[in-house]
């Protein structure tokens, strides 16, 4: 059997040694358990529109994340690249709508094309430099928009060294793209600490009820 014909496991996958993809399992362990411990609150039957939109953006963001990190693991490093654009997206959208002051409404309303801010706008106030990283901004879009779609110059970004040495595109497994496979990592870890982040945030107010009547019942049982 091939290295382009097995089937990875945790033990032996090509990446799984390298510190950024253990961070990247870090994260989406960690999302997981933010997962565990809001989802007896995600079944609230009065769910505020933050609460509400974190349920249905998160989980499956989350998801997302756990795919590309499957990808990564078989070194199928097209798609894990791919589906970095909804990925990301999500996560921009999310805390958007946790922390800014239209977003809830925005989001209440259908997220409507036109009135919804642009990706640029997403990422900018998700990054926290507010303009002063713009054409780092653009380049990340165009970079999203161009390996998504048909384009020149998103195909010869998935150019991967051969055996031989030389660039070639692969149909199958991408073994020696270090550079790809840690920029993929990299920031799908990021997203996801972000995700349970403004998760966490979105359900601040209902944990601390949540956590008192806990402690009120347990107090009862005492007595």
């Amino acid at each position: 059997m091939t290295e382009q014909e097995r089937f990875y496991t945790p033990a032996d996958e090509p990446y799984g040694q390298l510190e950024v993809v253990r961070r990247f399992d870090e994260a989406l362990i960690s999302a997981w358990d933010v997962c565990n411990v809001l989802s007896p609150l995600m079944r609230g039957a009065h769910l505020t529109v933050i609460e509400a939109a974190v349920i249905d953006l998160v989980p499956t963001s989350i998801s997302i994340a756990a795919s590309i990190r499957e990808l990564v693991r078989q070194a199928y490093l097209t798609g894990a690249k791919i589906l970095l654009r909804p990925l990301i997206e999500r996560t921009a959208v999310v805390d958007y709508i946790v922390n800014q002051p239209d977003g809830p409404d925005l989001w209440a309303r259908g997220w409507e094309r036109g009135k919804r801010p642009h990706l640029r706008t997403l990422l900018t106030l998700m990054s926290g430099q507010d303009g002063a990283d713009d054409e780092i901004i653009k380049s990340i879009i165009d970079d999203f928009h161009s390996v998504v779609h048909a384009e020149p110059a998103g195909s010869c970004k998935f150019l991967a060294p051969s055996p031989d040495g030389t660039l070639a595109y692969s149909a199958r497994r991408m073994l020696h793209s270090d550079d790809m496979m840690t920029e993929i990592s990299s920031a799908s870890a990021m997203a996801l600490i972000f995700l349970q982040s403004n998760a966490q945030r979105a359900f601040r107010d209902r944990v601390v009820s949540y956590a008192k009547e806990l402690e009120n019942e347990a107090q009862k049982g005492r007595h």
